[in-house]
């Protein structure tokens, strides 16, 4: 090694280098050559440049064929300036003509859309990207930054069937600036790609914009409180990412704004907002997530909201990191909306940190006039917290949960004018403590309204207070339970308690359940003859 070391710098020392004008065919070039006869090691060799260049081909890309029915195809004619073009290549759905000239535009079919005609390309590289020297569908001669790229693009006016592309290649982008999506400029961005410090605008106004690809996203978020902020009044986006680390919110859609939103991972420590992501506004979005969407605030902030959000994540996580206080844990949280509808598809689950956090905290939380429905498809795991705390002042306020609920404390809190509905699940207090009602599985209050319908219940019941499956405290709260089983580790209490005394007739109906505990004396069953009996035998689900 020492003598090839010293061989190549004598080279250098000497000036004894070629270059590719005065190499000659009959020129050599040293090869490590394995003999067999030498132990195995490697004996000096050389083979000539032309056979090199040979073997190698004339420097240019030939042609590259696809393992589908498309082909890309690269015409080396001019080899200062290939053009590569594309035949029905399909990437993720979307089949992709074209090589970008004028006379034969970038067209993407497929997706769940017509055709996309991108008659003008930008390509960014942080290697080799020069903003004062980059030239438009030309991939040797690409951006610096995608601020510029983005510009630029919108200089050749697109439109909704002739859109422009910025094409970011794999690299690490700090960017401490505002990308401003255009209308009709789609963003691509190849796996590897590495953005830090950004907020992703449409500045108000109305934007059909698609951001594609697999970037990642790190650090704070520039000018703005999200990482991806939309205002406009009819603003459709649709974002696309690998993984998403910000130290504030993750995505905040505004006004009549859309966005379809994708990604693996989403991390947000939700400072200076309280929140991973806010939805305020009466658009529809979409988001999905496959791995987790974690956040040390409420993960979902829905307020003043008519629009409909369907999320589906089988992880939706809310962190320990807690800046705000107990009024701000939540996995989502719903208050003053205007008649939304939210579909969560996926398991809601709290950090392990001891103690409830008090405030308005729950994995799910309804507060003032949330008029609106949650639809949980999914499991909650709520280990100390509240798994329900439904305080909404409407009437309308509406969460529907089908799935099971664990927790340490109450599977939910119903009052004011809430109404809940657990379905298909089973609802378990695995607590060991107690609080001011016994930490009875379910308790409803005030103008509160609860429907158990085919679910087991079970309490632990180590506490020193009596526990229930039920307990109902006002005369005013409703509470029905259809086709239901409950057991506890303990005899004592009820399967329904009423603290409301003095009621023949308080608002309960029950219908074909079971439990090992009786009714309290003042409780009056509505339906006759009554769907409860009693029996000791009955066992319910004691895990999930």
């Amino acid at each position: 090694m020492l003598n090839n070391l010293t061989n190549f710098f004598n080279l250098i020392t000497n000036r004894k280098i070629k270059t590719s004008a005065t190499i000659a065919g009959s020129d050599l070039i040293p090869l490590g050559t394995k003999d067999p006869n030498f132990g195995g090691g490697y004996q000096p060799t050389a083979i000539e440049f032309s056979e090199l260049a040979a073997a190698i081909g004339g420097g240019g890309v030939q042609s590259v064929t696809d393992n589908g029915t498309g082909v890309v195809s690269v015409n080396n004619a001019d080899p200062a300036n290939p053009v590569i073009g594309f035949n029905g290549v399909n990437v993720d759905g979307i089949t992709i003509t074209g090589d970008g000239t004028p006379g034969n535009p970038l067209v993407a079919v497929g997706g769940g859309g017509g055709a996309v005609n991108y008659s003008n390309v930008l390509f960014v590289d942080k290697i080799n990207g020069n903003d004062s020297t980059a030239v438009e569908n030309d991939f040797t001669k690409p951006c610096l930054t995608i601020t510029y790229a983005l510009s630029q693009a919108i200089n050749q006016f697109p439109t909704d069937t002739t859109r422009s592309l910025v094409y970011v290649r794999r690299g690490e982008y700090t960017s401490d600036q505002i990308l401003v999506l255009q209308d009709f400029v789609d963003v691509y961005c190849e796996p590897g790609v590495v953005i830090i410090g950004t907020s992703i605008l449409d500045n108000g106004n109305n934007v059909d914009s698609r951001w594609m690809g697999k970037a990642n996203f790190r650090g704070d978020t520039i000018f703005s409180n999200e990482l991806l902020r939309l205002t406009g009044t009819t603003s459709k986006v649709v974002f696309e990412f690998d993984d998403l680390f910000t130290t504030r919110a993750a995505f905040g859609i505004f006004s009549g704004s859309s966005a379809t939103i994708s990604g693996r991972k989403v991390f947000s420590e939700t400072f200076n907002t309280g929140y991973g992501a806010t939805f305020r506004g009466s658009g529809t979005i979409v988001i999905n997530i496959t791995e987790e969407f974690a956040a040390w605030h409420q993960v979902l902030g829905v307020r003043s909201f008519s629009g409909k959000l369907y999320v589906t994540c089988p992880r939706m996580y809310l962190h320990e990191g807690n800046y705000y206080g107990g009024d701000f844990k939540q996995v989502i949280a719903l208050r003053d909306s205007l008649g939304g509808e939210v579909v969560l598809n996926g398991d809601l689950i709290v950090n392990p940190i001891a103690g409830y956090y008090g405030g308005i905290s729950g994995v799910i939380t309804r507060w003032t006039d949330s008029f609106g429905t949650i639809r949980l498809n999914g499991n909650i795991y709520a280990e100390n917290q509240f798994g329900v705390y439904g305080l909404g002042s409407s009437g309308a306020s509406r969460t529907i949960i089908n799935g099971d609920v664990k927790t340490n404390n109450l599977a939910g809190y119903i009052a004011s004018n809430s109404s809940v509905v657990c379905r298909n699940g089973t609802l378990m207090n695995w607590n060991t403590t107690t609080g001011s009602e016994g930490y009875p599985v379910l308790s409803v209050g005030g103008n509160g309204n609860i429907w158990v319908e085919n679910c087991h219940l079970h309490s632990l019941g180590t506490g020193s207070l009596t526990v229930s499956a039920f307990w109902k405290d006002t005369t005013t709260a409703t509470l029905n339970v259809y086709n239901s089983v409950y057991s506890a580790a303990d005899t004592s209490g009820s399967f329904i308690r009423n603290s409301a005394g003095g009621q023949p007739i308080n608002n309960v109906r029950i219908l074909n359940c079971r439990a090992t505990k009786p009714l309290d004396t003042n409780i009056t069953d509505l339906l006759s003859p009554t769907g409860f009996i009693q029996d000791e035998n009955i066992q319910s689900l004691n895990f999930i």
